[in-house]
């Protein structure tokens, strides 16, 4: 019995231990937001060297991604598997009426930019989210 307490918690702290980058759920992810632009095919497996849309810190944690926008539907992805992201940048190719989904669960969020330009983009209240935000539009 004590054998296989000792397993589960090995286990279970093995997947708490997962880099970002490893992680199935966070390369699904990566996949979903960036369907439709047509840079990554379906079967790219995503690493700390795409920097055109992510950095990593030293562990493979994803701490810093880059969204391009061509579909609102790009927004409806859940962003809240990105537990470490520290600063997020949203660049849509149109107007959009929302924030992407869980942006405002990720507890080490600090920044966020938007650059628009002549688009329309929601206003970020930034008592939503769990930190202090610098937000920017441009």
């Amino acid at each position: 019995m004590k054998k296989i307490i000792v397993g589960v918690f090995l286990q279970l702290f093995g997947a708490f231990c997962i880099a970002d980058i490893n992680s199935p759920i966070v390369q699904q992810t990566l996949h979903d937001l960036e369907a439709g632009n047509g840079d990554y095919a379906e079967d790219h497996v995503f690493s700390c060297t795409d920097k055109a849309i992510i950095r990593c810190d030293d562990d493979g944690n994803v701490i810093h991604l880059v969204q391009y926008v061509t579909n609102e539907n790009q927004l409806d992805v859940d962003l809240s598997v990105f537990t470490h992201l520290d600063s997020y940048r949203l660049h849509p190719e149109l107007s959009i009426s929302k924030l992407p989904k869980g942006l405002s669960n990720l507890t080490d969020l600090g920044y966020i930019v938007i650059n628009a330009g002549a688009f329309t983009v929601p206003v970020i209240d930034g008592s939503v989210f769990p930190t202090s935000l610098y937000t920017f539009s441009v």
